[in-house]
């Protein structure tokens, strides 16, 4: 509630507090005691928005396969772009990147981004919203669109690991959350 005041001072926004006897309208475990409701709240479909930009993309020509950008440079009337086999010059950038961002493309994105092994788990859950929790090792979950599941992701741990590695230590995250799903299958991880 603290948190909410000193965000809605800097810019107003739909908010509600979720009282403990209210909970069960959003999700169905005793392990939380109150949350903070964003109504305006989102999230995205790494999938399709990738699908949308790489459309965008192909149709104003600017999609190379294949060649891995080895330099931007700023210009004076936009940028260059620097690859094994052409430079191209355009007015603006859009750098999308995963957690191992090559300083020689952007230092300010290889300062900034960095890797957190992440794995999700599907189960069902009621209520619908995306969640993120904030205790120190944090779970966050949404339904699929299908609503039949929730996909659940979280760091089982700090270094790498593969997800067949990462599946019993996300299990204890889920049943924790859901203790009803303690002998439920995971389909995917």
């Amino acid at each position: 509630a603290r948190s909410n005041a000193g965000l809605q001072k800097n810019q107003s926004f739909a908010t509600q507090m979720v009282p403990s006897e209210e909970m069960y309208k959003h999700i169905d475990t005793p392990l939380y005691f109150g949350g903070l409701l964003y109504k305006s709240h989102a999230s995205v479909q790494p999938k399709k928005l990738y699908h949308g930009l790489l459309e965008l993309s192909l149709a104003a020509g600017g999609v190379f396969g294949e060649l891995p950008v080895l330099q931007v440079k700023p210009q004076a009337d936009g940028f260059c772009i620097s690859t094994r086999l052409y430079k191209i010059y355009c007015q603006q950038v859009l750098m999308a990147t995963n957690g191992y961002a090559q300083s020689s493309v952007s230092k300010f994105l290889a300062k900034r981004v960095i890797p957190v092994p992440s794995f999700i788990v599907q189960a069902l859950l009621p209520g619908g919203h995306c969640m993120v929790e904030t205790r120190q090792r944090f779970c966050y979950y949404r339904a699929t669109p299908c609503c039949k599941r929730i996909m659940l992701g979280g760091r089982a741990v700090l270094h790498a690991i593969t997800a067949e590695q990462s599946l019993a230590i996300l299990k204890v995250k889920l049943t924790e959350i859901f203790p009803s799903l303690k002998d439920a299958d995971v389909s995917h991880c």
